[in-house]
């Protein structure tokens, strides 16, 4: 149990833990549900320019995902 703990102090500080409704404990813990496409392009990096076709039809395709 001392590792669960230690896990959970990790991404939510215990002395809030009673605060939180078991949606902020799963948001804390797991991210939000939706996933905006600007924000992973605000993150991604990679050695090439975004205007890359192969960067452009990755980001297409992905904005098709469910």
């Amino acid at each position: 149990m001392n590792w669960v703990r230690k896990g959970v102090e990790f991404v939510i500080p215990m002395d809030i833990l009673s605060l939180l409704t078991w949606e902020d404990v799963e948001t804390r813990a797991c991210g939000p549900k939706v996933i905006e496409t600007s924000a992973l392009k605000g993150i991604t990096r990679s050695n090439v320019s975004d205007s890359d076709k192969t960067i452009l039809m990755f980001w297409e395709m992905f904005d098709t995902f469910t």
